[in-house]
């Protein structure tokens, strides 16, 4: 540990030095998705069965998930005291369509797996099992392994007026209190098709301006990339721009 923060700070080298989790990829789970709903995370680490790195084994692990959970929780208060702490139920994979993305997920990534590029480093499969590929099998896998990927947010939604859920308005107040905004990722109104760290610096930014009544930026139409036709098969795919529990 002591070596690893030498080089960092010394050479910028050395384990610190990368992202443990530093490829990814964005896939479709069906071809009536319109964009990708799936995310990949490859970790050139070996995980046992609680997410925790074996640092003697070689190895590696593709995290899956879906980016569009349909599930929905909610956070409540324990009791009339500040500082007790919130109750928060997450829900996860309380609906079959999470059921569906997460099972396709699965499937996607051991395909990912299966590709030529990988067999030079291929010796044993150790997650899933080579035992698991479908049906209730692969369910239990799934309540057994699936572990939070964060980035929540939602929980206090901006909206208009006629949104009886809208806890803030257009201009991140919150209705029925006066010289009260929120300014976090919980007033996001649905979930961004990716980690929610650029669209939080995005909402953050703009409410600086709300607050200092700066005029709004000029509206621009970036260009982007799809593909309609999905055809089901990871190994047919070009790079798709667009836009979890993890497994």
């Amino acid at each position: 540990m002591l070596w690893a923060g030498i080089q960092w700070f010394g050479a910028k080298a050395g384990v610190a030095s990368v992202n443990q989790c530093h490829v990814g990829a964005f896939l479709n789970s069906s071809p009536e998705t319109v964009h990708p709903d799936i995310q990949f995370h490859f970790f050139p680490v070996f995980f046992d069965k609680d997410w925790i790195p074996v640092p003697t084994t070689y190895g590696y692990r593709i995290g899956v998930g879906p980016m569009r959970p349909t599930s929905r929780g909610n956070v409540r208060l324990r009791s009339n005291k500040a500082t007790d702490p919130l109750r928060i139920d997450p829900n996860y994979m309380a609906t079959d369509e999470d059921w569906r993305v997460m099972r396709e997920a699965m499937s996607l990534g051991l395909e990912a797996a299966r590709q030529p590029a990988f067999k030079p480093y291929h010796y044993r499969e150790d997650t899933p099992g080579i035992h698991i590929r479908e049906g209730k099998a692969m369910d239990e896998f799934i309540r057994e392994d699936a572990a939070s990927a964060y980035h929540p947010c939602g929980t206090c939604k901006i909206g208009t007026q006629e949104d009886a859920m809208a806890v803030v308005d257009s201009q991140l107040r919150v209705r029925g209190v006066q010289n009260l905004r929120v300014i976090d990722a919980s007033v996001m109104p649905s979930l961004p098709s990716a980690n929610i760290n650029a669209a939080t610096i995005m909402l953050a930014e703009k409410a600086c301006d709300l607050l200092l009544d700066k005029p709004a930026l000029t509206e621009q139409a970036p260009a982007y990339f799809s593909r309609p036709a999905y055809t089901g098969q990871l190994s047919d795919q070009p790079a798709v721009n667009g836009e979890a529990p993890n497994v």
